[in-house]
């Protein structure tokens, strides 16, 4: 969580939360999944192209602090 909340931009910290932290819930059960980029592209108001790519500089940035 320490690296996630390091990152500056929100909406990269946000994606990142949703599609590795966050469950679902299933339709008409107690289940849960994973968040699919989709899924998080709609939650967001974001196209689907525009959350990989900040997903993408997201995972770049996390890589540059880990190796700093």
């Amino acid at each position: 969580f320490k690296m996630l909340n390091s990152l500056e931009n929100d909406s990269q910290r946000q994606i990142l939360l949703m599609y590795y932290l966050s469950r679902k819930k299933q339709d008409h059960t107690e289940l849960t999944r994973p968040y699919t980029l989709e899924e998080v592209a709609e939650e967001l108001h974001f196209s689907s192209a525009h959350v990989k790519h900040i997903h993408g500089a997201a995972l770049n940035a996390l890589r540059k602090k880990a190796l700093a």
